[in-house]
């Protein structure tokens, strides 16, 4: 999303708001689908994971550690 000012032709203020900022802000797509992933039960954490983010944001890299 791109917000824009304009002023006397000029543009003063120009503001962006990625994808990834987005879906990784808290509440946001891929913060939700990663805290269900994360729920006790789940039998491939890193592999949803790794697919969560990937279908969410492909330009967002990750590297998926479970401990």
């Amino acid at each position: 999303m791109h917000a824009v000012q304009m002023a006397d032709g000029r543009v003063p203020l120009h503001c962006i708001l990625a994808p990834a900022e987005w879906s990784f802000y808290p509440g946001g797509a891929a913060t939700r689908g990663l805290a269900r992933i994360a729920e006790p039960g789940g039998e491939d954490g890193a592999g949803l994971s790794r697919l969560s983010v990937m279908a969410v944001d492909s330009c967002v890299g990750c590297d998926v550690r479970v401990h």
